[in-house]
């Protein structure tokens, strides 16, 4: 199993050892290290962050988690975390181990990249023992499952932006649209996007930043950027989730009118998922476990800030 790393959007080149540390805040709530919230980091921060996506693939769930991101960056920031629930039962005790190292909270003890590439954990890999089937199975799984969540909340944006938004609410964003959208096709190409950045601001945008905002906005993967992706990435997000805008989500949902969603309702929705991916949607968000959604728990989920680049604006335009 080989595992690529993408979107280095936000990277720098940072001399290690060096006096000055990066102050900056950069990164999504479930990966970020507590010394970037802290505004004093180096290299290190890396490492924890690998730590994250190594703790993901082997139990299926983050080691920092809430409701929303305030409270997941509040339980990075307390750095503490489990190891003692029964899915880690079947992880080694090196892959245990590199965990740790991996997420310790004071960067002068975590790991370094070299320090964690001579792991045992490693070691064994490189002498050539296999990956049981299983395991790699599992941490295929648990990356697509802990990315499950948002597919319910991606296509209830989207039935916001293209049924319940009216003329005045979106005509400043089609008049944009249009003006970037140079060969009429109803699609928003790289090349464009850089044009009208260009055109917007008075400067080119930066290939990584541009990749960036290109490969979070494009959340069907199409290659380009339609007209409700470009609207959930520009409009006002409490605009485009009041409570009206939500409530017609939910019933578009709730096709039976029961007051709650089932996993039925989001697979005949969301197309032909898999069951446990249908299992894993339900229960992110079924905080009472009684298999279903209401409207409070849908209100919930679409009130957690979305974790995406959207386009920038000039300074003094409304957010």
């Amino acid at each position: 199993m080989k595992i690529k790393i993408i979107d280095f959007g936000t990277a720098q080149q940072y001399k290690v050892g060096g006096k000055s540390k990066m102050e900056e805040r950069y990164g999504t709530p479930y990966y970020i290290a507590p010394d970037v919230l802290n505004k004093s980091y180096n290299e290190k921060c890396d490492i924890w962050s690998l730590g994250v996506i190594l703790y993901i693939l082997l139990v299926g769930y983050p080691p920092f988690n809430g409701s929303e991101d305030k409270k997941i960056i509040d339980a990075v920031k307390k750095g503490v975390y489990t190891l003692d629930e029964p899915e880690w039962d079947d992880v080694s005790s090196e892959a245990i181990d590199l965990v740790k190292k991996c997420l310790t909270y004071d960067p002068e003890k975590r790991a370094s990249a070299s320090e964690a590439l001579e792991h045992p954990w490693f070691k064994k890999f490189a002498k050539g023992e296999k990956v049981k089937k299983s395991l790699a199975s599992k941490a295929f799984i648990n990356l697509k499952n802990f990315r499950a969540g948002q597919k319910l909340k991606q296509a209830a944006l989207s039935f916001i932006v293209s049924q319940c938004l009216n003329q005045k609410e979106t005509d400043e964003m089609e008049k944009i649209f249009a003006a970037m959208d140079k060969n009429n096709d109803g699609m928003l190409s790289k090349e464009e996007i850089s044009e009208g950045y260009e055109e917007h601001f008075g400067y080119p945008i930066e290939d990584e930043e541009l990749d960036s905002i290109f490969s979070a906005i494009d959340t069907d993967g199409s290659g380009a950027i339609d007209y409700s992706e470009f609207l959930i990435a520009t409009m006002n997000m409490q605009q485009l989730m009041s409570k009206q805008h939500l409530k017609q989500a939910f019933k578009m949902f709730d096709k039976d009118n029961s007051g709650t969603i089932s996993k039925e309702e989001i697979k005949e929705a969301l197309g032909n998922l898999e069951e446990d991916i249908v299992d894993v949607i339900v229960s992110e968000v079924d905080d009472n476990g009684d298999g279903e959604i209401s409207f409070e728990e849908f209100e919930r989920m679409m009130n957690i800030v979305v974790n995406c680049k959207t386009l920038p604006q000039k300074s003094g335009d409304a957010s």
